[in-house]
C-alpha cells in the first residue's frame, strides 16, 4: 500500500511539472502578427521550432496591392529567459541578427520588443498563437 502511495504521488508531481513550462517551451509553435494602418495592412508569421530554427513570413499590402511579400528561414537562440536573438539572411545573403525582449509568452500571446530593420525606434509586436 505504501508503494502505491509513492507511485501516485510521483504521478501527481509529474503532472504538475508538465503544466509548468517556461518561456523557452511556450514560444514553440506558429505566431501571427497583424496591424492595419492607413488603408494598408502588415502581417507577419513566426514559426519557432524546437531545434532552434524559425520560419518567417511577411506580407505588407496597401489596399489590394502587395507592397512586400517575403518568407525565409533563420535561427533563434535565447540569451537568457527574457531575450532572444533571431538570425536570418537578407536578399544579398548577408546575415542579420535582431535582438528582442520577450515581454510576454503564454498559450495565446507572444509580445516581442526590439528595434526593427534600420530603425532606432523600439517597437512592440503582439503575436497571437495560430
Amino acid at each position: 500500500m505504501k508503494k502505491l502511495g509513492i507511485v501516485a504521488l510521483a504521478a501527481c508531481f509529474a503532472l504538475i511539472l508538465s503544466g509548468c513550462s517556461g518561456p523557452k517551451e511556450k514560444i514553440i509553435g506558429k505566431w501571427e502578427y497583424s496591424k492595419k494602418e492607413s488603408g494598408g495592412e502588415a502581417k507577419m508569421t513566426l514559426d519557432f521550432q524546437k531545434d532552434g530554427k524559425v520560419n518567417m513570413n511577411m506580407l505588407v499590402t496597401a489596399g489590394e496591392t502587395k507592397i512586400v511579400e517575403e518568407s525565409g528561414e533563420g535561427t533563434y537562440k535565447w540569451t537568457d529567459n527574457e531575450h532572444i536573438e533571431i538570425t536570418s539572411k537578407d536578399k544579398a545573403g548577408k546575415e542579420e541578427t535582431t535582438k528582442f525582449a520577450v515581454k510576454k509568452v503564454d498559450d495565446k500571446e507572444l509580445v516581442l520588443s526590439g528595434k526593427m530593420g534600420a530603425s532606432d525606434k523600439e517597437e512592440e509586436l503582439k503575436f497571437a498563437k495560430k
